[in-house]
């Protein structure tokens, strides 16, 4: 069973997050996904493509993302490149002591460009 840990679960925007992947079979090709929509009701998301370690194991920490939206080590990269679905709009935080943004972090099996539900 394939394992997502974040620690921590919850953090400030200058903070940095542990994203680890584990329960995969060793050299599996995967897409991490994160997804955020904010106070307006507009999605953002980024996708990473890895391939797990010997242990079945990915650590956008220590190992480099493969392509997606970036490539290389970024530990934070699923955070710092997320993109809107719409052209020209920005992620803005207005309310930022009374509801944080929630990230939903996804993986899927193979390099996925394009992901459905039925992938995860």
């Amino acid at each position: 069973m394939v394992e997502v840990t974040v620690t921590p679960q919850s953090s400030l925007a200058d903070r940095p997050v542990k994203v680890q992947v584990r329960g995969l079979s060793p050299s599996q090709p995967v897409t991490l996904r994160a997804l955020l929509t904010d106070e307006h009701g507009e999605r953002f998301q980024a996708r990473a493509f890895f391939r797990a370690d010997e242990a079945g194991e990915v650590d956008p920490e220590r190992h480099a993302a493969l392509g997606g939206s970036y490539a290389g080590v970024w530990p934070m990269g699923l955070f710092w490149f997320l993109q809107p679905d719409t052209l020209f709009r920005r992620l803005v935080k207005r309310d930022v002591a009374g509801s944080p943004f929630l990230v939903l972090l996804e993986v899927f099996d193979g390099f996925q460009v394009v992901t459905r539900p039925q992938d995860q």
